[in-house]
């Protein structure tokens, strides 16, 4: 196994919780994710299947033959991870090389279709899900020039599996291709190197950032000690620089922008040994370096991040946090607009003596960046936001004007075709008054509004929203919103966020409580869903999931976590990764060891990340 791979460690926290296992159909018989192996089309005992060129001959005296070549990237996965297998085929001829008949490429019977990606050589393309043949039909190779069919591939078992296209497999109207393409890919079956390669290929493969934050009072995660000494020790030899997560510290939050060039920046915070804790990594978690920011206190904890990435390659990222220095204890936040380069304290905050931060979104287009970080502020008359954007950069309050002892909390934010920003701010405590908020900031960075939205639908003096997620779908603004209502779950969705008309309820359990939320646009159609738990007959909690894959229907998704059904979801995030939508939650079972469920590709179940306990603890 390249030891590259060993590198790319599970400590980065939403890495790991999103991409441990990613599969399309389940086996029953495998001990570790899940395995296509129970359809893959049975094996003729030949590498490849080749059309005899003796049924039809021609020559073709002054015309180069086509050329097939392939690879696997990456060549080294763990089981269950993904490849990216891309067939390409070649044409020197001052005349299109036009197929004659259907091009078949037969895998090891181990390895099997994970998903369709792309055909520039026309025709058709059939790659079925869990299959072992490619086949395409129809298709041309242009003058002078070449094309490719591009699709994922995975396997279940460890393995080296070489692929080879035979001479005369490719046959068209300038000849057949006379030298055969081969490539070999290598499948670890350890569940270290299997974490390490889906986060690799996920995380820098992202269209949107993710920011997976427990909630207050939850448990924060940290890395086993096996693997942080495993990790720093392979660091310190193959990376100058490089460093590991320690195991003692605990992670709160972590946040990825959108890939760039195949690499995404990331910020990971919490604190270690009550002291505020930041490191970054600038290749979605390969390696890591610990951020030294000027003037953090010396006692406190970094309680959330958000980091987005432009078009153009820079990120900016803002963490908050809690300095437990001062009496009673004042929020913290810093800041990088350089993607790293510079780390700051935000100042100044005309904060009075009573303030909290509880939540932070950054959000980015070609235009505009947009940070917000959502409150409480005594001296600002309760619920505030903070605005900055890059064209005014200086953090400015935005009072609410609610009940006094409300707090603005959860951010979720999308950037609409026009380039301004539209986002859904969660407002806590505050009567029988609004419990949502809609925040506008313009592409040119210049105006910035918070209104309330009134709706008895989202109003009620019982109802809490813990959790708010937006994302455009077509042309609009799409955002749910997750919560409580007493003892019942509250979930309220809107197909536009400009119209506070168009808010309605989601049906729910009967009882329990929402405490996570997220989408993802996907073929113009919503993917979203809220995480929490309900109580089971014994009054025991027990992981729910509720999700939609079109916004019209919303269905219960039951996963068994570490063999049991109990335990709570309490974040969730959704991104489209090398164009497939992947959704995960993770949270902690009944004796609070970390339990985590992902699902991705177009219309795949909910699957249990196993092994997860290996590499995380609460403890």
């Amino acid at each position: 196994m390249n030891k590259r791979l060993l590198l790319i460690l599970a400590i980065l926290l939403q890495a790991y919780q999103a991409f441990a296992t990613n599969k399309y159909v389940s086996s029953p018989g495998a001990s570790v994710g899940f395995c296509y192996s129970d359809v893959i089309l049975p094996d003729s005992g030949t590498t490849n299947n080749v059309i005899d060129s003796s049924e039809s001959p021609v020559t073709f005296s002054s015309l180069n033959p086509p050329t097939v070549s392939k690879n696997f990237n990456p060549n080294s996965i763990a089981a269950n991870g993904i490849s990216t297998m891309t067939i390409t085929l070649g044409n020197t001829n001052a005349a299109p090389a036009i197929m004659l008949a259907p091009l078949v490429d037969k895998l090891p019977p181990e390895v099997q279709v994970a998903g369709f990606v792309s055909n520039t050589c026309g025709g058709v393309v059939t790659a079925i899900l869990g299959t072992n043949i490619v086949v395409l039909t129809g298709g041309t190779i242009p003058v002078e020039g070449s094309c490719s069919v591009v699709v994922r591939v995975s396997s279940c078992i460890a393995g080296t599996y070489t692929n080879i296209i035979p001479p005369g497999a490719l046959q068209t109207t300038v000849g057949n291709n006379t030298a055969p393409a081969q490539a070999s890919l290598q499948v670890s079956s350890s569940s270290i190197s299997q974490i390490i390669s889906f986060a690799t290929s996920f995380v820098n493969a992202m269209t949107f950032s993710i920011k997976p934050t427990f909630p207050p009072g939850s448990l924060p995660w940290s890395v086993q000690p096996g693997v942080t000494f495993l990790w720093k020790i392979i660091a310190k030899l193959f990376f100058s620089g490089g460093t590991n997560v320690p195991s003692s510290a605990k992670l709160f939050s972590s946040s990825c922008g959108a890939a760039f060039n195949g690499n995404s920046y990331c910020g990971l915070v919490g604190s270690n040994g009550g002291v505020p804790f930041v490191m970054q990594s600038f290749n979605g978690g390969t390696t890591w370096s610990t951020v030294t920011v000027p003037g953090l206190p010396a006692q406190g904890t970094m309680s959330a991040i958000s980091c987005t990435t432009n078009p153009s390659g820079v990120s900016t990222c803002v963490g908050i946090g809690v300095d437990k220095t001062q009496v009673p204890n004042l929020p913290i936040a810093i800041q990088t607009t350089n993607s790293g380069t510079n780390w700051s304290i935000v100042l100044p905050f005309p904060m009075g003596s009573i303030a909290n931060f509880s939540g932070v979104d950054c959000t980015s287009n070609a235009s505009n960046t947009l940070c917000q970080i959502a409150g409480f502020d005594m001296d600002q008359g309760g619920s505030v936001i903070y605005n900055y954007t890059a064209a005014l950069p200086f953090w400015l309050p935005n009072p609410l004007n609610q009940d006094v002892s409300s707090n603005a909390t959860y951010i979720s934010c999308a950037s609409l075709p026009t380039s301004d920003i539209s986002c859904l701010v969660g407002l806590q405590n505050n009567g029988t008054g609004p419990t949502l908020v809609r925040t506008f900031g313009t592409a040119d960075g210049l105006t910035y509004t918070a209104t309330p939205i009134v709706n008895p639908v989202t109003q009620g003096a019982g109802i809490v929203v813990n959790a708010t997620a937006c994302i455009l779908n077509t042309s609009a603004v799409y955002c749910v919103a997750a919560g409580s209502n007493g003892t019942s779950p509250f979930l309220v969705q809107n197909t536009d966020l400009s119209n506070d008309n168009g808010w309605s309820l989601v049906p729910t359990a009967a009882t329990g409580e929402l405490l996570g939320a997220s989408c993802v646009s996907f073929s113009n159609l919503p993917r979203c869903n809220a995480a929490g738990s309900t109580p089971n007959l014994a009054t025991i909690p027990t992981p729910y999931i509720i999700a939609t894959n079109d916004g019209a229907s919303w269905s219960t998704q039951v996963v068994l976590n570490n063999g049991t059904l109990t335990g709570t979801y309490n974040t969730s995030s959704c991104t489209l990764s090398s164009g497939l939508p992947l959704c995960f939650v993770t949270g902690v079972d009944t004796a609070n060891n970390p339990i985590s469920a992902d699902t991705l590709g177009g219309n795949a179940s909910w699957q249990n990340i196993s092994g997860i306990t290996t590499i995380f603890t609460t403890m």
